[in-house]
């Protein structure tokens, strides 16, 4: 069977350099490389061509640094990775979030460093396109349900309103049929809100600082009718504020959440919140619960959470957590999954110290 070439543009200004690194590509992968030597050449081959891959040295003499990978990234719709001499890590966390999908250490350059960079770029590449597709989907249709949901809410409202003036006109205070439908309004005015509050979210896709407490606050409210039906309590220990945004994040934990109340078996459930700062200026947000015993196949042993959405377990998980999964790695996070200290299940959301609002380490 024949293996599918793919095309690399190699954006490199040292001709032992690109010499080497192209050496070094087609040694182990199946790649085209395509050279030039500036940005100017570099997007006149990406306006022109097809390619699957950009390899950019940020050292270029018609270079601007990170300003040419955001270049890159806002005019064309190709992974790229980054080539430089300045191997701290906190350059690497600069480069991506300037867009690149990943960087490589020019020092420590070699054959397999180079085809897993590049597989693994095409990768997350695509994943980020799918995100963005489905994200484009779930606003058309927020903004569709929220039309279809407030319009017979607001008929509800508009009939119980005027049973409350009647009742009142007949001098019937206090009565029963006045009790109940002024619980009809107010319980109509909060899914008002609750809708106004969805489509927001669905539709604002900017990055800002993100009260994770807040969020947790919202998806307890959100959720507090299912979690009065079942006896649930939710608990919300102090969570970090951390950049990203709003709408992904509140969806990644209301996925969690209501995950632990689709499976949720008898009453007197416990939902607990929590936060923890790691070493590395990451911050952990946890739910725990006390549920039944996890099953093994829940558990991913070793190994985050499955980005891309796949067939929900024989257990009845899946889709929800999946799609939460995906929420974390458009923020370069990861969901990981193991039981908790009393049996039920403990899920970890795990943020890069990219994320946090306070880099430094603990």
């Amino acid at each position: 069977m024949s293996r599918v070439v793919r095309r690399l543009l190699l954006v490199e200004d040292s001709p032992s350099d690109a010499a080497l690194i192209t050496s070094l590509v087609e040694e182990r992968s199946a790649w085209d490389v395509v050279h030039v030597s500036s940005n100017t050449a570099a997007a006149a081959e990406l306006e022109n061509g097809s390619f699957d891959a950009v390899l950019l040295d940020l050292g270029l003499p018609d270079g601007e640094g990170l300003a040419s990978v955001r270049s890159m990234r806002d005019s064309f719709d190709v992974p790229i990775i980054v080539l430089t001499a300045r191997p701290e890590a906190t350059w690497g966390t600069e480069v991506l979030r300037s867009g690149a999908q990943d960087f490589i250490s020019k020092d420590e350059v070699d054959a397999a460093g180079l085809e897993r960079a590049l597989r693994y770029a095409v990768q997350r590449h695509a994943q980020v396109q799918q995100l963005g597709r489905a994200q484009q989907r779930l606003q058309r249709y927020a903004r569709a349900v929220a039309h279809d949901v407030r319009t017979p809410i607001a008929t509800i409202r508009g009939f119980a309103e005027m049973i409350l003036v009647e009742e009142q006109t007949r001098g019937a205070g206090g009565s029963r049929t006045e009790d109940y439908a002024g619980r009809i309004v107010s319980q109509s005015k909060r899914l008002l809100d609750m809708a106004a509050d969805l489509l927001e979210d669905a539709t604002d896709d900017t990055e800002a600082v993100v009260d994770m407490t807040a969020g947790a606050r919202w998806v307890e409210e959100l959720l507090g009718s299912r979690m009065d039906a079942l006896g649930a309590q939710m608990t919300i220990t102090r969570l970090p504020r951390l950049h990203g945004k709003r709408t992904v994040l509140r969806q990644v934990l209301l996925n969690l959440s209501a995950n632990v109340l689709d499976h949720a078996k008898g009453t007197d459930l416990e939902m607990r919140w929590s936060s923890m700062r790691r070493s590395d200026g990451g911050w952990d947000v946890i739910l725990e619960d006390n549920g039944d015993d996890v099953p093994d196949a829940l558990i991913s042993l070793g190994q985050p959470l499955p980005v891309l959405p796949v067939e929900a377990s024989a257990s009845g998980h899946g889709l929800g957590l999946r799609v939460a999964a995906a929420g974390m790695a458009e923020h370069g996070g990861a969901v990981w999954l193991s039981r908790g200290r009393s049996g039920g299940l403990r899920a970890t959301l795990e943020f890069p110290r990219s994320a946090s609002t306070d880099p430094k380490p603990l």
